[in-house]
């Protein structure tokens, strides 16, 4: 079998009222040594401010290096968003990251080159550098998205290093697939939650493991995350029950 010298790729961002912080990952795009073909931003149809800024913008080469389409999504919750971004991919390689992210210039560059060198790969995904208040967190981990024996699910995703390794899930921040793969899993709508839909990226990770195809960490394949304000009852550091209720449904799926 022939190997492709390159691959075509996308990258789909969902958003939600994160006007500033979407610039900025938008910026971090068009700087990337290995430009995107196409830059796919699901916006819900409430956000209006991101609708009439995106709609404002000369979508040419000249000013943003990237092509930037933009795609509506009624229903709230990521899941939705993640699907019709999926929807209008049409390049071999579908990337993901959050609008309160920022990729490394390498990024996609990076990306391609691991599922050019592992054609028994089907998603390929690195490390979050994730700031608080300011600084980004520290630390190693050997132990990167496994799943224990006993049923504990272990991310450290924010931490990795060393060389590239094989694992059994990614963080939705920093992930990509073939794209021919994923559009026969998609992103489960058994999920809840209005807003991030705890572990949706957990769940189509292991689909492609299902579908026989390994999942490769690279530490060295960087987004610098600074989490955003959540717009939904799923906040970070706050109890709330029903997005516990949601939480605890989607690791039973």
């Amino acid at each position: 079998m022939n190997m492709p010298l390159h691959y075509s790729i996308s990258v789909v961002i969902p958003t939600y009222c994160r006007l500033d912080s979407l610039q900025q990952t938008l910026a971090g795009l068009s700087c990337q040594t290995k430009i995107p073909n196409e830059t796919i931003v699901v916006v819900r149809k409430t956000d209006e401010a991101t609708q009439h800024w995106l709609l404002s913008q000369e979508r040419t080469e000249e000013n943003w290096k990237i092509k930037l389409k933009m795609v509506f999504v009624q229903q709230p919750g990521q899941v939705a968003a993640l699907n019709a971004g999926l929807e209008c991919v049409r390049t071999e390689i579908v990337a993901f990251t959050d609008d309160d992210a920022v990729p490394h210039i390498d990024w996609l560059e990076k990306i391609a080159e691991q599922f050019l060198a592992n054609p028994n790969v089907g998603a390929v995904g690195g490390r979050d550098c994730l700031y608080q208040q300011g600084y980004v967190l520290t630390g190693r981990k050997k132990t990167i998205g496994e799943i224990a024996w006993y049923g504990r699910i272990i991310g450290n995703h924010h931490c990795g290093s060393g060389e590239a390794r094989f694992v059994w899930h990614l963080k939705g921040v920093n992930m990509s697939f073939r794209t021919s793969l994923l559009r026969q899993i998609g992103f489960d709508t058994r999920l809840r939650g209005q807003g991030a839909q705890y572990r949706n990226d957990m769940a189509a990770c292991l689909a492609v493991r299902k579908a026989g195809f390994c999942i490769l960490y690279d530490p060295s394949i960087q987004v610098d995350h600074h989490p955003g304000t959540r717009y939904d009852s799923d906040q970070r550091n706050k109890f709330n029950f029903f997005a516990v209720q949601d939480a605890s449904h989607n690791e039973m799926v």
